[in-house]
């Protein structure tokens, strides 16, 4: 046969099998995105761990604790004041009871005092009732004295939004525009979580994670102001938002408003994300209908985030009836007695949808971009912000005529029955208060990326370079033979 043929066949027969056979590690990106297989799942307490002024007897607490963990959570959240130990307490074994972990989410009332502010929002240095070092101190102080409190497992942010004490208003003109300041604001976070984390070791207890640091979404979204190095080291990115809470707005223009705070934090962070505080609608009082078509878009679209490593919903319980002003909350009732809305089933869904893997994303549409963080550089100035996001929430008295009652049938809720056994009644006090939105900009759009994959491509290269070597081979044995025959 002569050998150009038999070169041409070879290489036909080749090239046949390498488009006809799948080769490992030549896959086409962006076909499915997954959320990481541990993602936090929470469900806030605040208006009654910290803003029920410790009136609550430890039925009334268990019941809270057993209705959040039946809605397929890892951690549940105790917000009490590190002044009160002995609350906090109560609730942690609640938890405990409950098979859950903690989420501390914990300030002292110094750290925010706002008793010495003047007219202008501004407190001299000397007013300030505790500085940054004081207050790492006393966290750590807290730590080695109630080592009872923790388990592995637990999240432990020392001081949430951090941002909200007192002694960053002794820097006129805002600190996010002080670049002193904004380096005490990097190494306070960076202080007080290591510092905890080694009392931790100190007292015995390990795995407790404390790089989980919330933040309002602006500042989360800033690496002028909350530096990428600090979030590198802290392992999380953490933010407390509420966008798209104006009542008005459709369902679907209520998620581009998510998407529209969410996403600069997504495209400037190579880090996990945590979102350690939202809620629909702290804006005002809606219906069930409303809350669940609301919620229900945004629930959706938070199971397309593939580096999503924590969530916690704010909030469950209110207070101690259905008409207080924890317009948001995702239970109705009254305390002791609480069930879930429409809503709260559906969070329940999702959490379980995370927990099982079931939140392959289906329309990648959705899926918000995979970026690259461009190098950043920490400027003199920038934009003016507001830096005291944490208010008080709404106050106003609903009367019936302000409220628009569903008389649709709703969905079966979840309620939970407490016996009076192996639990004891006390009380305390204590108070708090509660966050607000922040500055967004526009959603990017999605890119897509097909690629051949560099392994067909050497094998492509191997494949032509066995073949030009055996052609050259069957040629000089041809050429040999030849001159073997005198031919």
């Amino acid at each position: 046969m002569n050998s150009k043929n038999i070169i041409c066949g070879l290489l036909v027969l080749f090239v046949f099998c390498f488009y006809l056979i799948p080769v490992t590690g030549a896959t086409e990106t962006n076909t499915q995105y997954e959320m990481p297989a541990n993602v936090f799942r929470s469900v806030d307490t605040m208006k009654e761990s910290r803003d029920a002024s410790q009136s609550m007897n430890d039925i009334q607490i268990q019941h809270t604790c057993n209705l959040i963990a039946s809605m397929n959570v890892t951690h549940i959240t105790v917000d009490s004041q590190y002044d009160y130990p002995d609350y906090m307490r109560r609730w942690v074994k609640a938890v405990r009871r409950a098979g859950k972990k903690v989420w501390f989410r914990s300030c002292f009332s110094e750290w925010e005092d706002k008793s010495n502010i003047d007219q202008d929002g501004y407190i001299e240095r000397s007013k300030v009732l505790m500085t940054p070092e004081q207050n790492t101190a006393a966290i750590v102080k807290f730590i080695k004295e109630n080592p009872d409190l923790f388990e592995s497992g637990d999240i432990f942010d020392a001081t949430p939004e951090a941002e909200n004490g007192t002694y960053w208003r002794s820097f006129k003109g805002g600190w996010v525009n002080n670049n002193t300041a904004k380096d005490e604001f990097n190494a306070f976070m960076l202080a007080s979580s290591n510092e905890s984390q080694q009392a931790f070791k100190d007292i015995g207890v390990e795995g407790v994670i404390t790089g989980i640091r919330s933040t309002n979404g602006w500042i989360a979204s800033q690496p002028t102001v909350l530096y990428q190095d600090t979030v590198e080291e802290l392992g999380y990115v953490s933010m407390d938002f509420y966008p798209g809470n104006d009542i008005s707005l459709s369902s679907d223009a209520s998620l581009q408003e998510f998407k529209r705070e969410f996403m600069p934090v997504y495209n400037v962070r190579n880090v996990p994300i945590v979102i350690a505080e939202f809620g629909y609608s702290i804006k005002g009082r809606v219906t069930n209908e409303k809350q669940l078509e609301v919620l229900q878009k945004w629930f959706d679209f938070i199971q397309t985030i593939p580096n999503l490593h924590g969530i916690n919903y704010w909030v469950g319980p209110g207070r101690k009836t259905d008409s207080d002003d924890s317009i948001d909350k995702i239970f109705e009732g009254t305390t002791g007695s609480w069930k879930l809305r429409p809503a709260g089933e559906a969070l329940k869904k999702m959490f379980k949808n995370i927990e099982t893997g079931n939140r392959v994303l289906k329309d990648p549409a959705l899926l918000p971009p995979t970026t690259t963080l461009s190098e950043t550089t920490r400027a003199t100035t920038v934009p003016d912000v507001d830096d005291t996001t944490k208010t008080d929430m709404p106050t106003t008295e609903y009367s019936g005529d302000d409220i628009t009652e569903s008389t649709n049938e709703e969905p079966t809720s979840t309620s939970i029955s407490i016996s009076e056994s192996s639990i004891s009644s006390s009380e305390t006090e204590g108070t708090g208060t509660n966050p607000e939105t922040t500055t967004s900009i526009n959603t990017p759009t999605l890119n897509k990326k097909n690629n051949m994959g560099w392994l067909k491509l050497l094998i492509l290269g191997i494949g032509v370079l066995v073949l030009a070597v055996g052609g050259w081979a069957l040629w000089f044995f041809k050429l040999s033979k030849k001159n073997k025959d005198g031919v």
